[in-house]
């Protein structure tokens, strides 16, 4: 009997300090999607393995970015802005590329 209250006291305190997801700054809550703006449209691409990788002027053409300019580029990973490549600040042109 004396164990069945100790184990019921352990989980009681163990319920109390269980992790959140969510981070309280001030007043603020966060809970990891700040970074992402709504109005905006986001392409996702899956990646199998680590290594460096070329995103054609074919493909964001067929994705209709062909007409963007490439400083208007952002990669995101996990919610953090990661660095890439893009072969030119000015408009996407057909020799051009982003590599990742």
């Amino acid at each position: 009997m004396a164990i069945r209250h100790i184990l019921v006291f352990i989980l009681l305190i163990l319920g109390k300090f269980s992790p959140s997801a969510q981070m309280v700054v001030g007043e603020d809550t966060l809970v990891g999607n700040e970074w992402i703006r709504y109005g905006q449209e986001y392409f996702k691409f899956t990646i199998d393995a680590d290594g460096i990788y070329r995103i054609p002027f074919a493909v964001l053409e067929a994705n209709g970015l062909a007409g963007t300019p490439g400083s208007e580029f952002r990669l995101y990973s996990m919610g953090k802005q990661v660095p890439l490549y893009v072969s030119t600040p000015g408009i996407i042109g057909s020799d051009d590329f982003i590599e990742l």
